[in-house]
């Protein structure tokens, strides 16, 4: 008798349990990135009156007979189905087309978070940061000056030098330099064949060749310079407007008028089992141990890469939330009357029980 009370008690508790995931997705049915989940029952052990017994002459086989406990919950599951995007128009609002996530961190990468809430802000310092002022994570380009890709600021003194062992024809010649200057900084030459450096956004340094060298042979004298430009040498090129395409990449057109790109692209992350992460509120997740094998750091990855299938991302829409109000009320229901029913078994034991005391009448 007292088991049918317990497994009355569990269905209650399943239910409850059910009921308040089927609310949290409902109240989310609004939020940028979320993913809705569902509640999976499975039964706890049964006690067994009879065990089973194989078929002997002349007798058959005998199935074993058992009396359930009850139910327990045997997962919550987060549905990484994409939510349908919406159209800001805004151009930090970002909609990922795959499966990858965006990164943030708010301690200088120490710890990274996973998202899939595109709506991020530009800060003061011109960082791209989420609603909560942490900072997306963003990947250098290959070592070296791609072109037209706009190199940081150089601190003032450092020298860009002009490589002199390449052959060429003796003549009297000048060394013609055309340089574009971006932010503040001055560049120098000397005769050193050192190749110019280029800081990348990690802070490493990477070499190649920026300027197109004069050829040198033998001894040669330098019999003058014509120092063309002098007057908007150091005169800086502001950004009057910015870009970024569905692989990552950061295109600005500077106050010349020329468009560069950024040494750097927008970070994803792609993991094997994204049911793995672990939520941890404001819409971002942690990495788990069960999300994938081995570090955070060996899943990151770019944009619109057929390897991982990140996805593509889009500037000026926003995935909506996954969550089908259709199928949310109709799991209330369910959850509504499961609870009523395991109430009514509760009841009925008791009534049966009442009965059972009033034998004694």
């Amino acid at each position: 008798m007292l088991r049918s009370f317990y497994s009355g008690i569990s269905g209650l508790r399943n239910f409850q349990t059910k009921l308040d995931v089927v609310s949290n997705n409902i109240s989310n049915v609004n939020t940028v990135g979320f993913k809705s989940s569902r509640v999976m029952f499975q039964d706890i052990m049964s006690q067994t009156l009879q065990g089973a017994t194989a078929p002997a002459a002349p007798r058959g086989g005998v199935n074993p007979k058992q009396v359930g406990l009850g139910a327990t919950i045997s997962s919550i599951d987060t549905k990484f189905m994409n939510g349908s995007p919406q159209t800001t128009n805004y151009p930090t609002d970002f909609f990922i087309d795959g499966d990858g996530f965006f990164l943030v961190t708010g301690d200088g990468g120490n710890v990274k978070y996973l998202t899939r809430a595109g709506n991020f802000k530009l800060d003061a310092n011109g960082d791209l940061v989420d609603t909560r002022g942490m900072k997306v994570v963003g990947v250098e380009l290959v070592i070296g000056n791609p072109s037209n890709t706009l190199v940081p600021r150089i601190q003032a003194g450092t020298p860009v030098t002009v490589p002199n062992n390449n052959p060429g024809t003796p003549a009297q010649n000048y060394l013609a330099i055309n340089l574009k200057y971006v932010p503040a900084g001055a560049y120098y030459f000397d005769a050193q064949a050192t190749p110019p450096a280029y800081v990348q956004a990690s802070g490493r340094t990477g070499y190649g060749i920026a300027v197109k060298p004069s050829d040198f042979k033998g001894t040669n004298d330098i019999l003058g310079h014509d120092p063309d430009g002098d007057g908007t040498a150091n005169t800086p090129v502001e950004i009057v407007d910015y870009s970024i395409g569905s692989d990552g990449t950061i295109e600005v057109l500077g106050s010349d008028g020329e468009k560069y790109i950024l040494p750097y692209k927008i970070a994803m992350a792609v993991v094997q089992n994204p049911e793995g992460l672990l939520k941890v509120g404001n819409s971002l997740y942690q990495y788990t141990g069960n999300a994938d094998i081995g570090n955070l750091e060996d899943h990151i990855t770019t944009p619109n890469d057929p390897k991982t299938g990140s996805g593509a991302i889009y500037s000026g829409f926003l995935e909506m939330s996954n969550v089908d109000l259709s199928e949310e009320f109709t799991e209330m229901i369910i959850a509504q009357r499961g609870f009523q029913a395991n109430s009514r078994i509760i009841t009925t034991s008791d009534e049966v029980l009442q009965e059972l005391v009033n034998l004694k009448r």
